[in-house]
């Protein structure tokens, strides 16, 4: 996951916990915040989907196991 993408789910996550934000601009942040979520997990499925054999077998996964983490959609953890 590149680090700015890191470093905006932080600050969002940071934001969303203040308790002096208007409603409006807190319930934007969340909505902000689980967008950025998914794409987050839909970019690391694709990347498990695609990753190489050995690599799978550095990490003690198996192409079954995989599949089924790739197959999830990106709202399910």
């Amino acid at each position: 996951m590149p680090l700015a993408h890191t470093s905006h789910i932080a600050l969002a996550e940071d934001l969303c916990s203040r308790a002096t934000i208007p409603f409006t601009a807190g319930v934007a942040l969340k909505v902000a915040h689980l967008v950025l979520t998914w794409a987050d997990r839909k970019q690391a499925r694709t990347i498990l989907r695609n990753m190489e054999q050995h690599r799978l077998d550095d990490l003690g996964l198996s192409r079954d196991q995989v599949y089924l983490e790739a197959c999830k959609p990106f709202w399910r953890r």
